[in-house]
């Protein structure tokens, strides 16, 4: 089991979710999607950024640092970004990975 499933199986366990941990479970099903939905993932990424705003820079600096928006971004770029938004959110969690468990 990977440590994607891992920190949401444990997520899951809980009896009731907050919504942070609901965008967690979101998010970690974009990440997993096959195949890749660019237009989902690009939505979570938005939402991601607007309820979270420390989210945002890991979105605006790959944006920043190629000069090109979402859209205009290779699908490797946006499950980049999906990736480094999940494991933020899963360290503010404070949920680890069955290596630190």
């Amino acid at each position: 089991m990977d440590f994607i499933s891992t920190g949401t199986e444990i997520l899951k366990q809980e009896n009731v979710l907050t919504p942070r941990q609901k965008d967690i479970i979101d998010t970690e099903k974009e990440v997993l999607k096959f195949p890749f939905d660019r237009n989902t993932a690009i939505g979570q990424v938005e939402k991601n950024c607007i309820r979270y705003p420390k989210l945002a820079l890991g979105a605006i600096m790959p944006i920043a640092i190629r000069g090109c928006s979402l859209e205009q971004m290779t699908n490797d770029d946006i499950l980049k970004i999906l990736q480094l938004q999940f494991g933020i959110l899963m360290a503010e969690e404070g949920v680890r990975g069955i290596r630190n468990q």
